[in-house]
C-alpha cells in the first residue's frame, strides 16, 4: 500500500512529465503573432523581428519554403544593421532550403555588395535574374540590371 508520500510523488511526477510536453510542444512552434511579426514589412523593432523569425526559422512543422522566407527575412535585417556575417549565414541557409527563391539571392547579393565581395554580388544578382518568373516585379528586375552594369557586369 502506498502512503502519501508516495502517491504526492507519482502526481507530482506526472504533472512535471505533462508540463515539460506542453513546454515542448511551446518551443517547437511559433506562434500566429511570432509569424505576423516576422512576415510585417512594417515591423521596426528589430529584437521582436529577429526574435519572432528565430521562432517560425525553429518551427520545423512549418515547409522548407516558409522557414526560408523568415530566414531571408532576418537575413537581410542583420544586413541593414552591418551585421555581414549573420546576414550572409541565414541567407545562404535560406537558399539550401529554397534553391528558387529569388529574393534570398537578391539580399545575398546586396549583403556581398555591402561586404565589397562584388565577385559573388555579381553571381547571385545573375542567378536571382534567371530564376525570376515571368511575374516578378519589371521594376525590381531592370534595377538589377542596372546595378549589374554598375559593377560592370553583363546581365
Amino acid at each position: 500500500m502506498k502512503g502519501p508520500g508516495n502517491v504526492w510523488r507519482t502526481v507530482w511526477s506526472a504533472a512535471v512529465v505533462a508540463n515539460l510536453a506542453s513546454v515542448s510542444v511551446v518551443l517547437g512552434q511559433a506562434s500566429l503573432a511570432e509569424y505576423e511579426t516576422c512576415f510585417d514589412r512594417g515591423n521596426s523593432d528589430m529584437g521582436k523581428l529577429l526574435f519572432a523569425c528565430s521562432r517560425v526559422i525553429g518551427d520545423s512543422a512549418q515547409p522548407a519554403t516558409i522557414r526560408s522566407e523568415a530566414l531571408r527575412i532576418r537575413g537581410q535585417s542583420y544586413s541593414n544593421t552591418r551585421a555581414y556575417d549573420q546576414a550572409l549565414s541565414d541567407l545562404t541557409e535560406a537558399i539550401r532550403l529554397n534553391p528558387t527563391g529569388v529574393n534570398a539571392y537578391i539580399s545575398r547579393g546586396f549583403a556581398y555588395l555591402r561586404k565589397d565581395d562584388k565577385d559573388r554580388a555579381i553571381i547571385d544578382l545573375r542567378k536571382a535574374l534567371s530564376l525570376a518568373p515571368p511575374n516578378f516585379k519589371e521594376t525590381d528586375i531592370e534595377e538589377i540590371k542596372k546595378l549589374l552594369k554598375n559593377l560592370g557586369a553583363d546581365p
